[in-house]
């Protein structure tokens, strides 16, 4: 440990190993270590190579390439910070921008092969086109497209001259998607004419993502996630509780995955509804998704944790680091996790966590910058793969017309480009197919048009055959506006709809104000058709917005873990006075002036607490009248004063009253008067 101090303190770059000690491969277990530098962040996202290298700037203005291993392979230092996320090209040839205003091009041996300069700082991080065209932004508000050798093929400007804040990403058929801060969404063709701009109510700095059906997915400023077709119509949206910073991730049966500065991670359907949320501190990473549908995002704040959640929204594990994860995951071939940190004990870092992931998932775009080498593009296949996979608690057989798909679990099969594929679902004895999921909906067959890669999932459940189900409604629940340490209760109906004795477990409280909510209920044994209620209290101990989650587990095989998720705001007091100054005029030296009121009021909702009343000031100013304590919501009460001058001239003083409005502590009322 010594030597790991002094190496830090001299500047050197170190790497810890710490695979001996938590045992090599355990998911969540830390791999090593590579620690970048002093005093700064690594809030770009690592790009890997195809011999495993990973590529990844620091904020110091310093490019990194790692050996697998965690050794340094090379180094460059560039002009200032870099927060761009390299890419790699198909010929090996790296691409990263920096906030000294190039993009550079590197070789894979580290050498410059060329940079280009702008006008501008590159945040943004850079696209690679089938044909080799890099496309980035710059401060210069300038969308950019480069020739492999480093010429300028074409510049686009948005007509009022706004700045491109998001990154690329390339549509198979070659259009350039890339978000503005004048709220738009603009779509490029490959020439640099505009096909088309789709406007949000706020600055789009989420970079896009691209489902297998060409459908457009981006978050906003606006606090919506939106689903937006090849053409640029609206297909839906969905909003959260604040901004979206980062890039959505979509899982192998169509999941849309997106984090929000709201403290959530959402998983919404390719229908835009809710699947679930998981609560984490503000997410500016872009989530990652596994091959075996594990999600992986790292948080901010105060929590600097990477999350592994399975697609049912439930906690897998957490790896924490010292400073907040800015940098979104990337998943390596092997399954280890790669992604930056800021500055904590040993400086920014390149962290190598375990997992229990292949690789990643076999979808549109399951990370940020959609592949391991950060190419953000999909690139259109000659012949479209179709992927069927199975889920659910029960089983069954999903087959194809034309053949080719015959399968229970995961299957995949190739169809000429154009070609009409009808899927159908037939559940094996004692289960029932409950319905189709990525590119198909619905119970009934599933048709589609080969023209591009696709997935559609087959959910089979148990059927009910003296078997319990748990419905609960509603599905989330809102205490409302509450006054601070006043009890407030909402009532959820729990229902046995299967055909078993349903029997509740222990309720739990988990979530970042679980302690101020509580659960209760006398629910026993269910019926057939049977209900009966959980009743949830919060209590608030402070001012704010409260959230948990509510685990309602029961004897349901298809769901024996239901998640309620709970929210309620404490408003504070809000007091107002009136008037905000008080003049006496002129009085006689030795007589007293007519009693003025200074009213008090609360326009907030819970208790204002009067802490005290204080005349500061001149003393002829005199608190004569005081009606003033603990004011309700919409309560008011009175402070009388009066002017008795002991010389003559203008005298002033102030009434300072102190209250527990969190705004507000202390109002000042300004007092005025002459004696003659």
């Amino acid at each position: 440990m010594k030597n790991l101090f002094r190496g830090l303190f001299a500047g050197v770059i170190m790497v810890c190993s710490f695979a001996s000690a938590f045992g090599a491969g355990t998911p969540g277990t830390l791999k090593w270590t590579f620690i970048a530098n002093t005093y700064t962040d690594v809030d770009s996202s690592p790009a890997i190579g195809a011999d495993g290298t990973i590529y990844v700037g620091s904020g110091n203005g310093m490019f990194y390439a790692v050996n697998p291993d965690g050794t340094l392979k090379w180094s460059y230092q560039t002009g200032f910070e870099i927060t761009s996320s390299p890419a790699v090209g198909d010929d090996g040839t790296i691409y990263v921008g920096s906030h000294d205003d190039n993009l550079y091009a590197f070789n894979p041996d580290g050498t410059v092969k060329w940079t280009y300069t702008t006008g501008g700082t590159i945040g943004s991080s850079p696209a690679v086109g089938s044909d080799g065209t890099i496309y980035f932004s710059s401060g210069d508000y300038k969308f950019y497209a480069l020739n492999s050798d480093g010429t300028l093929k074409w510049s686009y400007r948005t007509p009022e001259y706004d700045i491109f804040v998001s990154s690329p990403a390339i549509g198979a058929d070659g259009t350039i998607y890339v978000g503005s801060n004048d709220d738009n969404l603009y779509a490029l063709n490959p020439d640099g004419t505009k096909r088309w701009s789709f406007t949000t109510e706020g600055s789009v700095a989420s970079s896009p993502a691209i489902g297998s059906d060409g459908t457009i997915y981006v978050g906003s400023d606006d606090y919506r996630l939106y689903a937006i077709n090849p053409n640029g119509t609206k297909k839906w949206s969905y909003k959260t509780e604040y901004f979206i910073m980062g890039s959505p991730a979509i899982g192998s049966d169509g999941t849309i995955y997106i984090g929000s500065w709201d403290n959530k991670l959402y998983a919404v359907s390719s229908a835009g509804s809710l699947k679930w949320s998981y609560p984490v501190a503000a997410i500016v990473s872009s989530p990652a998704v596994g091959s075996d549908g594990t999600i992986y995002v790292g948080s901010g704040s105060s929590d600097n944790s990477l999350y592994a959640i399975n697609p049912n929204g439930e906690l897998l594990w957490s790896y924490a680091t010292e400073s907040q994860i800015g940098s979104s995951p990337a998943i390596g071939s092997d399954g280890t996790l790669y992604f930056g940190s800021g500055v904590g004990l040993y400086g920014g870092a390149l962290f190598a966590v375990n997992s229990a992931s292949a690789g990643l998932a076999s979808s549109s775009w399951p990370m940020f910058r959609r592949d391991a080498r950060h190419t953000a593009r999909i690139t259109a296949s000659a012949v479209p793969t179709l992927m069927v996979y199975a889920s659910g608690t029960g089983t069954g057989v999903v087959t194809s017309a034309p053949s080719g798909i015959d399968c229970g679990a995961t299957c995949t099969a190739t169809f000429a480009k154009g070609t009409s594929v009808v899927l159908t679902a037939r559940p094996n004895s004692g289960s029932t197919f409950s319905g189709w999921s990525g590119a198909c909906s619905g119970t009934g067959s599933c048709t589609l048009t080969m023209n591009s890669d696709q997935s559609v999932g087959a959910a089979f459940d148990i059927a009910p055959q003296g078997t319990p189900k748990i419905a609960v409604s509603p599905s989330s629940v809102n205490v409302g506006t509450v006054k601070n340490g006043v009890p407030a209760s909402k009532t959820l109906t729990i229902k046995n709809t299967g055909t078993g004795s349903l029997i509740l477990g222990t309720l739990s409280l988990t979530g970042a104000n679980a302690s101020e909510f509580s659960a209760s209920t006398t629910c026993g044994a269910l019926a057939k058709n049977g209900t009966c209620t959980i009743t949830v209290t919060l209590t608030a101990a402070s001012f704010g917005a409260k959230s948990a989650i509510l685990t309602i587990p029961s004897n349901a095989p298809a769901k024996p873990s239901y998640a309620v998720n709970l929210k309620g705001t404490c408003a504070p007091p809000k007091i107002s006075v009136s008037p905000g100054s008080a003049n006496f005029s002129t009085v006689s030296v030795g007589t007293t002036s007519k009693t003025k009121t200074i009213t008090i009021k609360n326009g907030g909702t819970s208790d204002l607490v009067i802490d005290s009343i204080i005349q500061t000031g001149d003393s002829s100013f005199l608190i004569t009248g005081n009606t003033c304590s603990t004011l309700t919501k919409g309560a008011s009460c009175a402070v009388a004063m009066t002017f008795a001058p002991s010389t003559t001239g203008t005298l002033t003083g102030s009434l300072m009253i102190s209250s527990n409005d969190p705004s507000k502590g202390i109002v000042t009322v300004l007092l005025k008067g002459k004696g003659k």
